[in-house]
């Protein structure tokens, strides 16, 4: 999916949703429902923040490029699981963990390739691949 001329793009999921397709989005990207994602493509912004409010289990390796926008895995039930890779780049923003990371299914890798604060707030946990994080900013890895 594409979208242009810089607008929402929300999904309020009461069931399960599943993204299996690149998101290519010229505005900020929030999956504000309860229900469990299925994530298996890039999500990508031009500058603008990418959200997820539900569980989150990655179905096959996983992009999320906001080039300056805020990623926000947000609040308590806003785990990400799931036997693939996750790499992040937010640039110049924040990229944030608020619930755990790999706890149910580790992930196989984990790669923040530029953010300019990480918070892992919650239990992380990868695979053989392990961990990278670049950061301009501050790590806080407060429930690691």
């Amino acid at each position: 999916m594409t979208t242009q001329v810089g607008g929402l793009t929300t999904l309020n999921n009461g069931g399960e949703l599943t993204i299996g397709a690149n998101l290519n989005l010229d505005g900020a990207f929030a999956q504000t429902g309860p229900g469990p994602v299925k994530l298996g493509g890039a999500v990508t912004t031009t500058g603008d923040a990418v959200t997820f409010h539900g569980a989150t289990t990655l179905t096959a390796d996983v992009t999320l490029t906001t080039n300056g926008g805020k990623l926000e895995f947000d609040g308590p039930s806003a785990t990400v699981d799931g036997p693939h890779r996750l790499t992040v780049s937010t640039g110049a923003a924040d990229a944030i963990f608020d619930a755990a990371v790999g706890s149910v299914t580790p992930l196989t890798g984990l790669e923040i390739s530029s953010a300019r604060n990480v918070v892992f707030a919650a239990p992380l946990s990868t695979g053989a691949a392990g961990i990278e994080l670049t950061s301009t900013g501050t790590m806080e890895l407060t429930g690691v």
